[in-house]
C-alpha cells in the first residue's frame, strides 16, 4: 500500500487524545478536505476492486471522518506516521492491524454513547494561516457517527469471519 508520510504532520506531537474533547487538529485548508471520501470494501484481494459495479460498503466523509480520526491514529501500528486511513491513500487492514482497528472502533462506540445530540469537529482551517479565527468547525450528529461505527464494525466482523481483507481507499 502507498503511504503519505508527513500528510498529517500538522497534528500535535503528543498523543493525549481524550474522548471528551472535540478534535483539536486537522490538516491543511478545510475546503480541500470537506469533499474527500474514504471508501471501505471487504475483498479477497485488491484485484477484486476492478470488478464492474463494485460499490463501497461504507463511505466516510468529513466531519465524521475527522471525529473518528483520533481513533484511527490510535489503531495505527506505525506511531507518528499519520498515513493510516487518510483521505488520500489506500490502506489494507488484516491480522493484528484489523484487530487494532476493531478495538478502537469499539472504544469510539463507548465514547459516543456518553454523548447526545451533536458534536463539533474541527475539520481544518480557512485560508493559509492557522489561527483561532481561521478554524473551520462543523457540527455532526452523534447518531450519524454511531451508525458509521456500527457499519465499520460489521465490515470488520465480515472480514474476520470470511478470512478476507478490509480495504480503505482514499480519493
Amino acid at each position: 500500500m502507498k503511504t503519505a508520510r508527513g500528510c498529517f504532520g500538522a497534528e500535535p506531537a503528543n498523543d493525549s487524545y481524550t474522548p471528551e474533547a472535540d478534535i483539536r487538529f486537522a490538516i491543511s485548508n478545510s475546503s480541500e478536505f470537506n469533499f474527500k471520501m474514504l471508501d471501505f470494501y471487504v475483498l479477497s484481494s485488491k484485484r477484486d476492486m476492478s470488478k464492474d459495479g463494485l460499490r463501497p460498503r461504507v463511505s466516510l466523509s468529513s466531519p465524521a471522518y475527522w471525529f473518528l480520526h483520533r481513533y484511527f491514529v490510535q489503531a495505527d501500528l506505525r506511531p507518528s506516521d499519520y498515513s493510516f486511513l487518510n483521505l488520500f491513500e489506500d490502506t489494507e487492514l488484516q491480522g493484528y492491524q484489523l484487530h487494532r482497528f476493531k478495538t478502537e472502533l469499539e472504544i469510539a462506540r463507548v465514547d459516543l454513547s456518553a454523548r447526545s445530540g451533536s458534536v463539533r469537529v474541527l475539520t481544518g482551517w480557512l485560508g493559509d494561516v492557522r489561527s483561532l479565527d481561521a478554524e473551520d468547525w462543523k457540527t455532526v450528529q452523534v447518531e450519524e457517527i454511531t451508525q458509521v461505527v456500527s457499519q465499520l464494525l460489521e465490515l470488520v466482523a465480515e472480514a474476520e469471519s470470511t478470512n478476507k481483507l478490509l480495504f480503505a481507499l482514499g480519493d
